[in-house]
């Protein structure tokens, strides 16, 4: 057999596999693939009715009527504890007397005080005699310097007019030549010592009498002194009496119930430390304390993502999931800013236990209205029952969880069915170019050994055909047309080949004809 007859047949094989069409021999690849299409119809069914919730979790508490678990009750002074008035669980009233405190350093102020008021008015008593004596003597002497200063004044003015006549008589005698001018210097000397003395006489009155009127407001002064000290030692008497009577007991300022007695008869108290502790209750005569919110602390990352009205749930750690559900409520407040310590210890009141849960964040505080349901004897709302069997206590530590959206699964789908679409593309374009073999060599003695499914290539028909037609055999536009037509045959026998290997690889088909040929 001539080579141009083997290319023949070679040629003849290809066109006759090429041409036949793919089929799907067994009833089950068919059901296979309807339940698949079926499958995958449901699932983008479902998945555009279908919404997910996305949450934003955090940790807090159950409360009652406050967004605090507890109020913190605390002495108005240092002293020593000494009975408490309540027990625990004891409901109270705001102004109510809880307890009595000793006050050792303030009694003892208190008879400072009152030793001191006693001897001030000693100090007044004697004083006042004093002054008494004093002034007396005082009014004598002055008497007695004003007689005696009147009959002096009176001698003076009695001496000051016989000179004053004597110096009438010398002036008359002048005047008639008996006596010279000179004759009446002694006379006037005389008169004016006498005039100095009536002078040095009043003076010396006005200085005693002074003397004696600075004594007496002196004196005054010196009363109104230790009036004024009683006055201040008794105001602070009464100031430390009235210390006494507010230090003294310990009131509450709260409605609530009692939670927790911390200290024990005997023992120290400081204004810094806490003495007993009040949970706020909505019913003190009957001392029922049911839970009506919840506050719970999420991450500073996520708390701008909640808004008021949002949809809540909280589960205290006591239960699971699985026993009774979640207790269910709305959003009713979240605060501006992130919360400090000062914040989580004012609604936690344990600052091992804040750090412990929020050592790493700043969280943002959120108050949760829970949901009320009286049918169950929890008194609340929960998901999946009625809950337990008895009443949720304020203070109890929850997990919360607040749906700030809902979208569709499909949303959420097809961002990973787009990356899943682009990997299987590529591992798709990777397989073709991974899956063809090298051509083999033909053997010459069948037509089919050199023409299977797997071999039949574009890159390996080529050569075959350029062999089988040489210029000296056939004219030049013969030559052009076999060809075309053997090239043709050649992308079709290609063509089939790949579509052979994918059915193949995806799902196991057998294809009609592939190896009738050999």
């Amino acid at each position: 057999m001539t080579e141009e007859e083997q290319t023949g047949k070679k040629l003849a094989a290809a066109i006759k596999l090429a041409g036949r069409p793919l089929h799907i021999v067994s009833p089950a690849y068919v059901l296979t693939a309807v339940l698949f299409v079926l499958t995958v119809l449901a699932l983008i069914v479902g998945s555009f009715m279908v919404r997910v919730p996305v949450i934003v979790d955090g940790q807090g508490m159950l409360m009652a009527d406050t967004d605090v678990v507890s109020y913190a009750i605390t002495p108005e002074g240092e002293g020593r504890l000494e009975s408490f008035l309540v027990a625990v669980g004891s409901p109270i009233r705001k102004g109510q007397v809880i307890a009595h405190v000793d006050l050792p350093r303030l009694k003892n102020e208190i008879e400072t005080a009152k030793l001191g008021v006693v001897d001030l008015r000693h100090k007044e008593s004697a004083l006042v005699v004093f002054q008494k004596e004093s002034l007396d003597a005082a009014s004598v002497t002055i008497k007695q310097q004003r007689i005696e200063a009147r009959s002096r004044e009176i001698a003076l003015l009695e001496r000051m007019a016989r000179l004053d006549k004597a110096r009438e008589g010398d002036a008359e005698l002048i005047k008639k030549g008996f006596m010279s001018a000179r004759g009446s210097d002694a006379v006037n000397t005389e008169r004016a010592q006498v005039e100095d003395q009536i002078f040095v006489s009043k003076r010396q009155m006005m200085e005693a009498e002074t003397n004696f009127s600075e004594l007496a407001q002196r004196q005054r002064r010196e009363k109104l002194d230790i009036s004024l000290q009683i006055s201040s030692q008794q105001r602070q008497l009464e100031a430390l009496s009235d210390r006494q009577r507010v230090e003294g007991v310990i009131i509450s300022p709260y409605d609530g119930l009692i939670s927790d007695l911390l200290v024990d008869a005997g023992q120290p108290i400081s204004r810094e430390r806490r003495v007993a502790t009040v949970t706020p209750a909505d019913s003190v005569s009957t001392g029922t304390n049911r839970v009506n919110s919840a506050v719970i602390f999420v991450p500073s990352v996520q708390g701008k993502k909640l808004a008021v009205g949002m949809q809540a749930q909280v589960l205290p750690l006591i239960f699971e999931d699985q026993q009774y559900g979640r207790i269910e409520g709305v959003v009713t407040e979240i605060s501006t800013v992130t919360a400090d310590e000062d914040v989580l210890l004012r609604v936690f009141k344990n600052q091992k236990l804040v750090r412990k849960m929020f050592e790493a964040d700043s969280p943002y505080k959120v108050l949760i209205k829970v949901s009320t349901d009286d049918r169950g004897r929890s008194g609340l709302a929960w998901s999946s029952s009625r809950g337990p069997n008895k009443l949720m206590e304020p203070g109890t530590i929850v997990s919360g969880w607040v749906v700030y959206d809902q979208p569709r699964l499909l949303y959420l789908l097809l961002p990973a069915v787009k990356r899943l679409g682009e990997s299987a593309l590529i591992n798709a374009i990777e397989f073709f170019k991974g899956s063809t073999p090298p051509s083999k060599p033909s053997s010459g003695n069948n037509a089919a050994d050199s023409l299977t499914p797997t071999a039949v290539t574009r890159q390996n028909m080529a050569p075959a055909l350029s062999k089988s037609v040489t210029p000296d055999a056939r004219s030049g536009g013969a030559v052009n047309q076999v060809a075309q037509h053997k090239s043709s045959a050649a992308d079709t026998a290609f063509l089939h080949a790949k579509t052979v290997n994918l059915a193949t690889s995806v799902g196991g088909c057998q294809i009609p004809g592939a190896n009738d040929d050999a």
